[in-house]
């Protein structure tokens, strides 16, 4: 006989705990009827075992149930949540091993209390639905959980980037990269992709049958480095399944959603390496003044994007211990002028600026955002600026750096970096102290913030009205009802 699987033991365990409880029986009445230990039927309820065929048969006699009742996949009506639950796929589509979480302690939870746990799954499900998330969003989220699971930090990867560098003698140049993708059997070959128009907005497409990566003839030096890289990671780690195109075109599984993102993080590796990136940080933190031009420096000096700096900006943890962190993406629409967080990625804790907030109006005091007006004030393709963010409710200081670019002439983006300051931050991070950072109490959406006369305001707080709405309601019917 085969080998069960999960959801067959599941099932047959569910089913042999409801027949049961309906019969009367408890496990140790069921023991004496059938001659199975009690253990072994605990097992086969947890969903760890499942039974040979004689001990299903002594197990339907004794409930008064066929054997075929009892073994098929049909589950009772109130069970019709976990049902569909399996139906889905849901549990074997999670990483929940990459938590460290056993799938069968999960089924353990949904056999104590099927019903229940069934029912607020459905609920999790249906919510998502309404929210227009689909597989590859629960993907997205499991991954950006398990960056903040490891604090963004992957020392295997890190080795794997530095082998590299080893093997390429310290040169990423363009013309390094392609030729140690050569040797493993790689073409790269320059496209514009013109024979295929709604391609045009890839920056790379890999094609497994030719071994050939097609890069677009459009991209700057600095973007052909960062794909060849991403290339070289991939083809060095062996990474499989992954997506053909340089953003996952659709996320089939989360496998591929990890090893894009390995590939990448081995990538930012290998061309802002970890020992020499560890030295200019540390050389930036014991400034005593806020040198901006130093961050320009460095962009020169591995000759890369903006976003990849701040990336490696995740090291701070490994150099002095600061490990509360956030990271943003922010994106402003030059037509609509409607700015858009599109990722984020929290170490430690959940950290206060956070896009959580659907269709409303982002603090525009954020640095993330306010870097954009000094492109109204000159002609610079890159800005970078520095500021501490007080949270208007909760009082936590965030040091925030943010690089902004001109990606194009449709959209403005800036990556930015924020660490809270506490005594030992605000001690190790010697230009914390310089007077021309600009302090700024900040919130989290117009809509809900309450600071009078603010400029930058671009609604109303209609959410925090109609809460104090609701409040003033609740106390006026707590004393009608006391007199």
């Amino acid at each position: 006989m085969a080998v069960a699987s999960i959801n067959e033991r599941l099932i047959f365990g569910l089913k042999l705990k409801f027949f049961r409880q309906a019969s009367g029986f408890l496990l140790q009445d069921l023991s004496e009827a059938t001659g199975i230990s009690i253990s072994y039927l605990n097992e086969i309820e947890k969903a760890k075992k499942y039974p040979r065929p004689d001990k299903i048969n002594a197990i339907a006699k004794a409930l008064k149930v066929t054997a075929s009742e009892l073994s098929s996949k049909k589950l009772p009506v109130h069970l019709t949540p976990i049902a569909e639950l399996l139906d889905s796929q849901f549990l074997q589509e999670l990483p929940l091993e990459l938590f460290g979480i056993d799938i069968v302690k999960v089924t353990d939870i949904i056999a104590e209390s099927p019903g229940k746990v069934g029912a607020f799954i459905t609920a999790i499900l249906e919510l998502a639905k309404q929210y227009g998330q689909e597989s590859e969003h629960f993907y997205l989220s499991a991954l950006r959980s398990y960056q903040e699971l490891h604090n963004n930090y992957f020392p295997e990867l890190e080795a794997s980037a530095a082998n590299i560098l080893l093997s390429l003698n310290a040169d990423t140049s363009v013309n390094s990269l392609q030729l140690f993708l050569g040797q493993h059997g790689i073409s790269c070959i320059e496209t514009d992709f013109s024979a295929f128009p709604k391609l045009k907005y890839f920056k790379s497409i890999y094609s497994e049958n030719s071994k050939t990566l097609s890069i677009h003839k459009d991209l700057n030096e600095r973007e052909k480095r960062y794909i060849l890289a991403r290339e070289v990671g991939f083809q060095f780690l062996g990474l499989n399944p992954r997506p053909a195109t340089n953003i996952p075109l659709k996320v089939l599984s989360f496998d591929i959603l990890l090893n894009h993102f390995s590939a990448s993080y081995c990538a930012m590796a290998l061309l802002v390496p970890e020992t020499e990136f560890k030295k200019d940080l540390k050389s930036l933190l014991e400034l005593p003044t806020w040198q901006p031009s130093i961050l320009i420096q460095w962009i020169d000096k591995y000759d890369v994007a903006p976003f990849i700096l701040i990336h490696r900006f995740s090291l701070l943890p490994r150099i002095l211990g600061i490990d509360n962190i956030f990271f943003l993406r922010s994106k402003l629409n030059l037509q609509s002028q409607q700015v858009e967080i599109d990722r984020e990625l929290h170490l430690s804790r959940r950290h206060d600026p956070h896009a959580n907030r659907r269709r409303e109006h982002y603090c525009r005091r954020w640095l993330a955002i306010r870097v954009f007006d000094a492109f109204h004030e000159n002609d610079e393709s890159i800005i970078i600026k520095i500021q501490r963010s007080i949270y208007h409710y909760s009082g936590n200081e965030y040091l925030c750096i943010a690089i902004a670019e001109k990606k194009n002439d449709k959209e403005w983006i800036s990556h930015t970096a924020g660490m809270l300051l506490d005594m030992k931050s605000d001690t190790q991070i010697k230009f914390c102290q310089d007077p021309e950072i600009e302090r700024k109490i900040v919130n989290v959406t117009c809509e809900r913030c309450d600071i009078k006369d603010c400029i930058e305001r671009v609604t109303e707080p209609i959410i925090l009205n109609a809460k104090d709405n609701f409040k003033q309601i609740q106390r006026q019917l707590d004393k009608f009802l006391d007199t």
